[in-house]
Parts: structure tokens; C-alpha cells; sequence
């Protein structure tokens, strides 16, 4: 079943417990505990992590809307054409870096 196809596909999509799409169906969130091991000696996040992160996200992503196939957000018609996604370029504009134990 493709996604647009039921207005109320929202109801559809599996708690995975590994993030969620918010109630408009284009923005999915996934909350992370920062660890010590991945922030830099001023306690942020390094870029390194902020890139894992965001890799770990959209893959749960695909998951959550379910167009995860054969791993690695490939999805099953990629699969059955031999066809891989392939990152050339990406630019990544940050307001604020995470930190370490921040509360807010």
C-alpha cells in the first residue's frame, strides 16, 4: 500500500520506540542520550556523532513508514533492480551543537 493512499496511515505506522512521526506525517523525531565518549573536550557533540545520529534517524525513518527493505534503507523495489543509495554530497547547517548533559 503506498503511503497516500489512506488518509489515516498515520494510525498504521508501528510504535518501534526508535523515534516517531509527528502529526503532521512529513517530520519523523528520534530523541538521543548523548554520551561521554561522543562529545569533545568543551562537552559538544562531535561531528562525527551528529553525522552517526542523523544516519541512525533516517534509517528508523524508513523503517517507521515502512519502506525498509533488504537493510540500509534499501527499499524492496531498489533490491529487485539492484540499485544502492549513494551520498555524493551533503551539507548540514547547525543552530546549536549538542551538549553533554545539557538540560534544556
Amino acid at each position: 500500500m503506498m503511503l497516500g493512499q489512506n488518509k489515516n496511515y498515520l494510525d498504521m505506522i508501528p510504535d518501534l520506540g526508535f523515534g516517531s512521526m509527528l502529526s503532521d506525517g512529513f517530520v519523523f523525531r528520534q530523541n538521543f542520550q548523548i554520551r561521554s565518549y561522543e562529545v569533545g573536550s568543551d562537552q559538544v557533540v562531535t561531528t562525527e556523532t551528529l553525522m552517526n545520529l542523523l544516519q541512525e534517524t533516517s534509517i528508523n525513518h524508513l523503517k517507521a513508514i515502512g519502506v525498509w527493505g533488504d537493510g540500509l534503507g534499501l527499499t524492496r523495489e531498489m533490491c529487485k533492480k539492484n540499485l544502492i543509495w549513494v551520498m555524493s554530497k551533503l551539507q548540514v547547517a547547525v543552530d546549536r551543537y549538542p551538549i553533554w548533559y545539557h538540560s534544556s
